[in-house]
């Protein structure tokens, strides 16, 4: 749609190359960063690599989301087997690196009125994941996220979190 596209990766370098790829292909300038979104100066590091290659930009995505090993539904992460460590990384990804994101890149956003922030969540919002307890609590509190900053930035800068079905089946469904 005539967008210049930075692609956030966290350890797939080589797919982010492909869409790169793909953008370049269209005619448009694409850019590869890499960044863990589990740290907590991640956020501004990569709001700062993107200024330096795109200046201030139109739209911010926030659709990374840490999904545990082993990828089966039927893994251990439930309510009473969570544990801490999959707990504090699983939120820091899924919500508090898209609070920190937008807190970095809304300054610049909202400078014409047309600025846009999508938040991806997805079907545990409404049919919670009994075996991922850690990642049903970030995608509600990604949820929480997207209502405080579409109120807080309105109207300059439009936000909106699109609930999105099973992206990656588990084994067995």
């Amino acid at each position: 749609a005539g967008c210049d596209v930075c692609v956030h990766y966290g350890s797939s370098g080589n797919e982010a190359a492909q869409v790169v790829g793909e953008i370049a292909a269209r005619g448009r300038k694409g850019v590869c960063l890499e960044a863990d979104l589990g740290k907590p100066d991640a956020p501004g590091a990569l709001r700062r690599s993107v200024a330096e290659v795109f200046g201030p930009i139109d739209i911010l995505i926030n659709n990374a989301s840490y999904w545990p090993s082993p990828a089966r539904l039927d893994a251990a992460h439930d309510l009473l087997s969570e544990s801490v460590e999959n707990w504090d990384y699983t939120l820091a990804v899924n919500a508090r690196a898209p609070f920190f994101l937008i807190q970095e890149f809304a300054p610049t956003l909202g400078r014409d009125g047309k600025g846009i922030i999508i938040n991806i969540l997805d079907e545990s919002i409404s049919s919670p994941y009994l075996d991922r307890a850690a990642h049903t609590v970030s995608k509600w509190a990604l949820e929480a996220v997207t209502a405080l900053a579409a109120r807080a930035l309105a109207p300059s800068v439009r936000v909106v979190g699109i609930e999105l079905g099973a992206i990656l089946p588990g084994d067995g469904m």
